[in-house]
Formats: structure tokens, sequence, C-alpha cells
């Protein structure tokens, strides 16, 4: 295979159907000239798609995309662009948390000062605070300790928003330093029998990670099984696999579909930050990631296999592009 195949396969598929879906990968490329040509590519995608099931997410990721080509003032722009009944077609908060992340190694002030505007609009909301937090990662100073506070004077919710309980339980678990409180309150939102019912049981994966990062590794698979469709568990294990590798999470693409509920990545990402493991554990690593390449699971399972197995993925993405006909 030429060196140059992959790109140009990769901006083929772009332009197919359905080709958003495609467009939050980008922001893995480490080739600069090429991840910044493929971003404004996936800005273009982002505008576009008016799929139902997608919302504004992929706009957002292509604005992810420019913060980690260092594309700072396409950033910017992206981002102040005016739009009808000055409705954004994407999440801007979620955006510029996403792409200053990428931007503290390119334009530091640029960065601070999205992550400053998002902090003045910060309700108590503890997933919103999470996200925050991981978008600083060591540039927190100050802005970490704000923001931890902040997540802890969480807002309570009245009865049509009862799941998001059980998300923030997880996720405070992560954010106590105290390991003893962190396990009280992390059992008590996993004790519960709603945990296994819908919409509730979407935050599964979430309770995995979280007991993963305080070490018991056996509760951590047991909960992932909790999750009753497949996809679920294996979303819940590529995370588990991608944590105990030690795969850098800062990287992450933000996801098509927001799901309030679901926590599973967000949970990892946190649990990276805050609790990252002594050093990684591949075998462990390849076990749980056994237990997510299913059939309705492989995709979550193909990223943390490309890190641990590079020439695994490569055959995977053969065989792929050849089921589709984009094979020399």
């Amino acid at each position: 295979m030429r060196p140059n195949d992959s790109s140009r396969r990769s901006t083929s598929l772009m332009h197919r159907p359905g080709a958003a879906r495609s467009s939050p990968w980008l922001v893995v490329d480490r080739d600069t000239v090429r991840a910044l040509r493929l971003a404004e590519q996936a800005v273009r995608l982002g505008r576009a798609c008016h799929h139902p099931h997608l919302l504004p997410e992929p706009l957002t990721a292509a604005v992810q995309a420019l913060g980690w080509a260092g594309a700072a003032r396409r950033v910017t722009e992206v981002l102040g662009e005016t739009y009808p009944n000055g409705l954004y077609p994407f999440d801007s908060e979620h955006a510029q948390v996403e792409a200053a992340a990428g931007l503290w190694p390119h334009d530091p002030g640029l960065a601070g000062q999205l992550v400053d505007d998002v902090l003045l609009r910060l309700p108590g909301d503890v997933a919103r605070a999470a996200r925050l937090l991981v978008g600083l990662r060591p540039h927190g100073g100050e802005r970490r300790s704000h923001i931890e506070q902040l997540a802890f004077r969480r807002r309570r919710y009245d009865g049509f928003d009862w799941g998001l309980e059980y998300r923030d339980g997880v996720l405070l678990s992560l954010l106590t330093v105290d390991p003893v409180a962190a396990r009280k309150r992390l059992d008590e939102v996993v004790a519960s029998p709603e945990l296994s019912e819908p919409p509730i049981f979407r935050s599964v994966g979430g309770a995995a990670l979280a007991y993963a990062a305080l070490g018991d590794d056996e509760e951590a698979r047991s909960v992932a099984r909790r999750a009753k469709h497949e996809e679920r568990r294996a979303e819940a294990f590529a995370q588990l696999a991608a944590y105990a590798g030690c795969l850098p999470s800062d990287r992450v693409p933000v996801p098509l579909h927001d799901d309030l509920i679901d926590i599973t990545l967000l949970a990892r990402r946190l649990a990276a930050l805050l609790s990252p493991p002594s050093g990684p554990d591949l075998p462990k690593a390849r076990a749980l990631l056994a237990e997510a390449l299913t059939p309705d699971g492989w995709h979550h399972a193909v990223p943390v296999l490309a890190a641990i197995d590079p020439d695994a993925v490569l055959r995977v993405r053969d065989a792929v592009f050849a089921h589709l006909g984009l094979s020399d």
C-alpha cells in the first residue's frame, strides 16, 4: 500500500452518504497540514448535515479538529459566525471546550479565553463541569478548583430528569478525593435496581470506569456486564481496556450523538486525568477488549485495538474498504 493511500481512501469515504459520521476521526491525524485540510472538510460536511439522529455534534467535532490542528483563527471564525434566529447549529459550549483542549500547545491565550467564557456560563451541572476539567487537563490552576466546587454545587433535578441523578452520582464519585467516600457514593448509585432499567442503564459504563479508577477491576467487569444491550457492554469494555492500557484520552473525538446519560467516555477521560493507572497493563487491556469485539459493538473496540495492535486494525481497515469498494 502506498503511504498516502490511507489519506485518499479516508477522503473518498467522507464524500459518501452519511460521511459526517466519519468527521470526528480526523482529530487524531498527527500530520498537521493534512489534519487542517481534513478539519476544513469536516466543517463543510458538518454544516451540510441535517440528520435528525446526529443532532449538532458533527460540526462540534469539526471545531474540535480545528483546535487540535492549531487553527486558532479558524476556530474563532467558526465559533463567531452568526446563524438564523441566533441559534448555533452545534453545541457552542461543548465546541469551545474541546477546541480549547487542542489549542493549549498552539495558542494558550485563546484556549484560556475560551475556557473562561464557558466558565462564566457554567451552571451547577456536574457533567459540564467534568467536561471542562478534561478540557483544561494540566492547565487548570485556580480554574480547576473553582470548577470542582461548582460540580459539587449541582442543581436538583425534577421528575423528568431523574436519570441525571445517577449520572451525576457516578461523576461525583470520580471527583471525590477521599477513596472511602467515593466508594460509598458509587456503591449507593450502583445498588439501585433502576440502574439496569432504561434510560438509566446508559450510565452503567461510567460506573464501571469509576470502579476501575478505584482499583476494583472485578467490580468494574461485573458492572459493565449489567448493560442489557450488547453495544453498551462493548462500549464499557472498550473504554475499560483503554483505561487499563493508559491510552491517551486528550484526543478522543466528540461523539456524534451527545447522550446526556451515557457518560462512559467522559468517565474514562476524567478517570485518566484524576486517577491514572500506575502504568499500562496490556494483557489486562487485551482481555477486556476481547469482550468488546462483538457484532454490535466492534466499532467501540477498533480505536482501542488501533493503539494496542496497529497491524491488526490495518487489516480490519483493508477489509472494510474492500467491502465498501474503495480498495485499489
